[in-house]
């Protein structure tokens, strides 16, 4: 990478906690903010508060706190649900339910969160908690909202008496090891009926299914509700949680199949479990040092060991207690030294042209030119969601911003962004080509580079595009 920017670090640890160093360094630097993504930088960090759990900037964490609710009460309808994006006109379900449970837990741990905003969105759970079920999706989604009502003290027994009913009809005992059945054992449990929760806590398995539902549902986001759950509601079972469901429960996060909204999750439940069976004290033998290129960087014993890491660096050595698991992470942030030079389409495809006043592509033009950049961007399979778009603009050009439209040609955007130096673009796209098109004025004379221009899903990261990189010479009035 190049030195500017960059920045590594390795960390290791007895508690798997520890994996929590790089997803938070990746929700931090996330460059999207969606509702849920809002949410998901500051959630995973308040249950580490005046805790010796995880170390934090409680000032930052508290001041994140407070602009985070700032932004969500401009999002909240009369309803108490959520809007996706600033301009939607919809309040979206799954997020709704996921912002309230944030100010469930905020609330909580004694965190100042609006009596009205919380009471608003209780009142949107409720709409949900008593919407018709039409599939085991649709369930889930009402346990959840269920459980965000108990949590707060709301006697949910017809709730999940009708859910119960349903899902034993129609599913028979198939439901039973569905994430809806941990949210409904999580709620059975806060009202004091462990027999019911028993049952239904113990049908859920760690690692099962790579199915998904939409772009909120994953293998690693169910597994980590799961532990969650249990963590807070069934601390007893957790010593049933071995070495291997652990890395089950990770794996995906090995491969790189993780999101803003699952790292959320996964952190949740990590901290969740420390803080119900770790003792800080039994972690302190576990990490010995951490060694960079033959050196020791680390002598002190402790929850964490943690060290920077700088480029010329080649060699990262992790070495624990005999007879001890150790989670280790090395992060990494900055920008490649060399630039891709080649296209990309993995589900998505995209092209980009600057096109003049004939409609004609071209490489050159005049300073003072305005030129009309159209971009094509399709789904090579299904219909993907959430799909994010980023132009890099090339040095002289500069965007007119009312060319920028939501709407193009009966295609619609989920969001619009203009920045100084690009325009980002939100929306679903089909298997046919979406074209959108601004338009740009040159501004500076020069032959200039021309950044690749992307596509990629915010919640699976395979699917991603880019078109080749090229040059534009913008030449002076003659």
């Amino acid at each position: 990478m190049h030195d500017e920017f960059a920045k590594q670090g390795v960390a290791a640890s007895a508690s798997p906690l520890v994996l929590a160093d790089g997803m938070l360094d990746y929700l931090d630097v996330f460059p999207h903010a969606c509702a849920e993504q809002i949410v998901s930088k500051v959630f995973p960090q308040i249950g580490f508060l005046g805790t010796q759990d995880y170390e934090v900037d409680e000032a930052a964490v508290r001041d994140l706190f407070r602009s985070t609710i700032s932004k969500l009460r401009s999002r909240q309808g009369p309803d108490g649900g959520f809007r996706f994006w600033a301009t939607s006109s919809q309040p979206a379900d799954f997020p709704s339910a996921y912002i309230v449970h944030f100010f469930s837990d905020a609330a909580e741990l004694g965190l100042p969160v609006p009596r009205d905003m919380l009471d608003s969105g209780l009142s949107f759970m409720r709409q949900i908690a008593a919407e018709q079920v039409r599939s085991l999706p649709d369930a889930r989604l009402r346990a959840y909202a269920v459980y965000i009502l108990t949590r707060n003290g709301v006697v949910t027994t017809n709730y999940l008496t009708n859910l119960h009913e349903y899902l034993n009809r129609e599913f028979d005992d198939a439901w039973r090891s569905d994430l809806a059945a941990s949210y409904m054992a999580a709620s059975y449990a806060l009202m004091q009926q462990p027999q019911v929760a028993d049952r239904l806590i113990d049908g859920y398995e760690f690692g099962r299914g790579d199915g998904v539902s939409s772009d909120f549902d994953t293998r690693l986001g169910r597994d980590a509700q799961h532990l969650y759950l249990l963590a807070r509601h069934f601390p007893d079972r957790l010593d049933d949680v071995d070495s291997d469901e652990f890395q089950r429960l990770i794996d995906p996060v090995m491969k790189n199949q993780f999101n803003t909204l699952s790292s959320a999750y996964t952190i949740l439940a990590l901290g969740a479990y420390t803080r119900a069976v770790i003792q800080q004290a039994d972690l302190q033998v576990g990490i010995s040092q951490v060694t960079l290129n033959e050196t020791s960087l680390i002598a002190e014993p402790g929850y964490f060991a943690r060290a920077n890491v700088t480029n010329d660096n080649r060699d990262v050595r992790i070495n624990g207690a005999a007879g001890r698991d150790i989670y280790y992470v090395l992060s990494q942030t900055g920008f490649d030294a060399e630039v891709q030079q080649s296209a990309l389409a993995e589900g998505l495809e995209i092209q980009r042209a600057y096109l003049n006043a004939d409609g004609d592509a071209v490489t050159s033009a005049t300073i003072g030119d305005e030129l009309t950049v159209r971009l094509r961007i399709r789904s090579t399979g299904r219909p993907r969601s959430n799909v994010a778009v980023v132009d890099l603009l090339p040095g002289g050009f500069e965007v007119s911003a009312d060319s920028v439209h939501r709407g193009q040609g009966g295609w619609t955007s989920d969001y619009t962004d203009v920045r100084e130096d690009r325009v980002v673009v939100y929306g679903t796209f089909q298997d046919r080509v979406t074209e959108i098109r601004y338009r740009v004025k040159l501004t500076s004379a020069g032959s200039f580079a021309v950044p690749s221009a992307f596509a990629s899903s915010m919640y699976d990261r395979s699917v991603q595009a880019r078109s080749a990189p090229d040059r534009f010479e913008v030449l002076p009035v003659q």
